[in-house]
């Protein structure tokens, strides 16, 4: 304690006020060392910090001094759920006491004398963090308080973090300065805005389950004490739930399990399908089915690509064969999953398997939701591949979803529909469009027979009236001059005799009523003039109209046919579209595709795997014995795929040895994935247990643990929901105090934080006001900023270019690990589609399809800003992430 006083600044302090340096345990999340040494050490430290940090805070609050089990509260609590444990177990338990299996019977007294100090240390301990409770709680009663307290915080942690990366290349400037408080500000209103969302957010929990691995399951016998039904009875027995399989070809009598000898759907040449397996599935699955199970099913397998067996892909592409256990080198099979050529060949057998018919259901596979729980492309795709292309699972999760699944015989009658009725649209068709050819043509003559007769006729009346006023023009003229010749005449012999004043006003008289005759004369000529262009203008009129009238109503006539086409021929469309919609169906809506896993832990941290649309179900796979470095990599896989959408479930996992061996391995596991809240599959389910492999059968220790801690998953809660298979949730229990989390709403206490965790791991934390939920620390890889503690996933100053929680970044890098179709890109990797295609363009950028070409690494070297990534002053030409496999997608 005198050492502790005499720090300048103790662990406690820099843990309360957020400056403490990032621990061991994020360090080692991504340093691969597995070892048992490994593992005690961190155990012990862990133990070591809890004391430390326990003391430090008595000395901080000596008023909590009378409560002298303080300072090892955490594991006497510990130690006494452990007792509770064995004292609810079933009588006919065998333990482990020093090297020599007792009966738990004979054993409980003793255990219990022995523990009885721990089960006092518990109650202590529980009066203890009420004790904190109250005083942490005191001030903090309002909800909306303790977040923004939550907030101000991180904001304290963010701001006191500097870009120390940046700084070392320049030197501090004015603009530097300003720029890096607005950064800060920036984080800090993010770190809030996250804190608030996730709190009032909530999730859907479910209850957890189990399943099991018996890969060549459909393989086995179909009768006899060891048959797949016999398997199949107590795996249900057991309370499994989903049973996986691969579709590979095996030997006979495989593992000496009497199984039959089974040849892969492509025997002897890619494209040439022997559906024989595929029918043993079919039996399987009407098996599983009337027994509650569901299958996971593999639709290839890695290792039968030149590893373990050798199937008709490697004898067509050429691709290289060999032990990959012994020596990896000799069976590096990156061209399976790059070469275009094959990537269409593999595409089509997953199509064909899916749209495979099971005649037990009448259904192909890809509509078997009542008994398929997944699919998968591969088992373990790219194991032990030194380059690995991660949009492979991508790529291949798009085609599986879209596939086609016909229906044989109603499709056949729709087909014969479908082409009657083209047959009828066609006839209409041409019928209607001769039809409108003859009325145009119809009218059209029409048109042209009555305008040259009506002009005819009108010509011919405006000839004849032509004539008729020149004849009454000339008669009149001719009577008039006649008239006035004569009435001269006459007037002249009478006038003779007169005197001459007479004569001259007779000849006045003479010439003015000559003159009004002719005035006359014109003024009729006039008149009738006019009125024959009126008549004219009349008739021209009527005929125009006429002629307007009919081409009208042509124009009506046709119109209407038309729009009679058209509408019938839209009708029909919509009828045709509807039938070919109706009969053809894609993977069916409630059948996740999965990744299939991969050989390691860190493989199932690819980015590309959780942010891929059509990827449901992200598989862990792991042979480790370190169930520390399951729960760091699991609770980061959690929080992944809580943010994509996804799922996650601990897929494959076992160990060789005896069954008290395995048993040992696998139970910590299983307790490891029980904890984070991810169902689990251990390898593998086979009679006769083998001593010196991963196989088990169900007469030890291993089996019946197994199905005990099958029943208690389905009472454990977990973040997914999993209705595919119907799992009732009565029994669901929250998790404990101090119990590994992700969300505050799978916490007993309400609250997911790791205020007061020595290993700054997040726990359901009783009377913990930073209930932010699981963030992830500064450097951990990450898909979304929202993830992260420091509000910032980035590459900027990534060294391997992977997206990382990164302290101060630049708040215009950070962002999603994955690029969106249509941005620039480098990999397959690094798209959401999977598919980095540089097609016509030079620079490449992310694709919707499966079309693609090697991009350009150098291209995109230009679009990128030098102070973002990687420098190439540095001697970095290119980063060892870029260093993937070809991007032919």
């Amino acid at each position: 304690m005198a050492a502790v006083a005499q720090a300048p600044r103790s662990r406690f302090r820099e843990m309360a006020h957020g400056n403490r340096s990032p621990t061991s345990s994020v360090t080692s999340l991504f340093s691969g060392t597995t070892s048992l040494t490994r593992t005690e050490l961190r155990r012990d430290q862990r133990e070591h910090d809890l004391d430390h940090i326990m003391a430090e805070l008595l000395q901080e609050h000596p008023h909590l001094a009378s409560s002298v089990s303080m300072e090892t509260s955490g594991i006497w609590f510990l130690g006494g759920r452990r007792v509770h444990r064995i004292r609810t177990e079933s009588p006919w338990k065998r333990v482990l006491v020093d090297n020599v299996r007792r009966p738990l019977g004979d054993l409980l007294e003793e255990v219990l004398k022995e523990h009885q100090l721990e089960m006092q240390m518990e109650a202590q301990a529980q009066r203890s963090r009420r004790l904190l409770q109250s005083h942490f709680q005191r001030k903090e009663r309002n909800e909306n308080l303790q977040l923004l307290r939550a907030g101000l915080q991180a904001f304290e942690g963010a701001a006191s973090r500097s870009r120390a990366a940046a700084d070392m290349e320049r030197s501090p400037t004015p603009s530097h300065v300003q720029a890096g408080m607005w950064q800060a500000m920036w984080c800090r209103t993010y770190v809030l805005l996250a804190v608030v969302v996730r709190a009032a957010q909530g999730t859907d929990l479910g209850p957890n389950w189990a399943g099991v691995n018996s890969f060549f399951a459909h393989a086995l016998p179909s009768s006899g004490p060891y048959s797949r039904t016999a398997y199949l009875d107590k795996i249900r027995d057991a309370g499994l739930r989903v049973l996986r399989i691969f579709i590979s070809q095996t030997e006979a009598d495989y593992k000496n399990s009497g199984s039959q000898a089974v040849d892969d759907i492509e025997t002897k040449k890619v494209g040439t399908y022997d559906d024989r397996i595929l029918s043993m599935v079919d039996d399987l699955m009407l098996e599983a089915y009337e027994r509650g199970i569901k299958l996971d099913i593999a639709l290839h397998d890695r290792y039968s690509l030149g590893c373990w067996r050798t199937d008709a892909y490697v004898t067509t592409y050429h691709l290289p064969s060999g032990c990959c256990n012994c020596t990896v080198s000799k069976n590096q099979v990156d061209r399976f999953y790059s070469e275009p050529q094959i990537q269409v060949a593999f595409d089509k057998r997953l199509r064909h398997i899916l749209q495979h018919r099971n005649p037990h259901f009448n259904a192909p596979w890809g509509q078997l939701h009542e008994v398929v729980a997944s699919f998968a492309p591969e088992n373990e795709a790219q194991g032990h591949d030194w380059l690995v292309d991660k949009g492979w699972w991508c790529r291949r999760a798009q085609v599986m979803k879209n596939c086609p699944h016909e229906r044989s015989t109603l499709l056949l009658l729709l087909l014969l529909l479908i082409i009657i009725i083209m047959t009828i649209i066609i006839i209409i068709v041409i019928i209607t469009i001769t039809s409108i050819i003859i009325i145009i043509i119809i009218t059209i003559i029409n048109n042209i027979i009555i305008t040259i007769i009506v002009f005819t006729i009108v010509t011919i009346i405006t000839f004849i009236t032509i004539i008729t006023i020149i004849t009454i023009i000339t008669t009149i003229t001719t009577i008039t001059t006649i008239t006035i010749i004569t009435i001269i005449t006459i007037m002249i012999i009478i006038i003779s005799s007169f005197s001459s004043i007479i004569r001259f006003t007779f000849i006045v008289v003479t010439i003015i009523i000559i003159i009004i005759i002719i005035i006359i004369t014109i003024i009729i000529i006039i008149m009738i003039i006019i009125i024959i262009i009126i008549i004219i203008i009349i008739v021209t009129i009527i005929i125009v109209m006429i002629m307007i009238i009919i081409i009208i109503n042509n124009i009506i006539i046709i119109i209407i046919i038309s729009f009679s086409i058209i509408t019938i021929i839209t009708t029909i469309t919509i009828i045709i579209t509807i039938i070919i919609i109706s009969s053809i169906e894609h993977m069916h809506p409630d059948i996740p595709i999965s990744t299939g896993g991969s050989i390691g832990l860190l493989d199932a941290l690819y980015q590309q795997l959780y942010m891929c649309p059509e990827i449901d179900v992200v598989d862990i796979h792991t042979y480790t014995d370190d169930d520390l470095w399951l729960r760091d990599v699991a609770q980061v896989s959690v929080t992944w795929a809580l943010t994509q959408n996804k799922r996650v479930r601990l897929q494959e996992f076992g160990s060789q040895g005896n069954d008290e061996s395995k048993a040992k391995t696998i139970f910590s596991l299983i307790y490891a994935a029980s904890e984070i809240g991810i169902p689990f599959m251990p390898w593998q389910l086979v009679h006769p247990e083998s001593t010196t492999d991963y196989e088990f059968w169900t007469d030890g220790e291993l089996w019946r643990g197994l199905s005990a801690q099958s029943q208690m998953a389905q009472d454990n809660v977990t973040v997914f929901l999993w209705p595919e298979l119907n799992l009732s949730n009565s029994s669901m229990q929250l998790k404990a105090d101090w119990r590994l989390c992700v969300v505050n709403s799978e916490c007993t206490s309400g609250c997911c934080s790791n205020e007061f965790s020595g290993d700054r791991k997040y726990k359901c934390t009783p009377g913990g006001s930073q209930c932010t939920g699981h963030l992830l620390a500064d450097w951990v890889w990450c898909t979304q900023s929202s993830e992260c503690a420091c509000g910032c996933c980035s590459s900027e100053y990534s060294d391997d270019g992977r997206y990382k929680c990164t302290p101060g970044g630049t708040p215009r890098f950070c962002g999603e690990a994955l690029a969106r179709n249509g941005q620039p890109c480098f990999e397959n990797g690094n798209c959401r589609s999977g598919c980095c295609s540089s097609g016509a363009a030079s620079a490449a950028t992310c694709a919707a399809g499966s079309v693609g070409a090697t991009a350009l690494a150098f291209g995109i070297l230009s679009l990128m800003p030098i102070s973002c990534n990687w420098k190439i002053r540095q001697g970095k030409s290119m980063p060892a992430a870029w260093r993937s496999a070809s991007n032919e997608c």
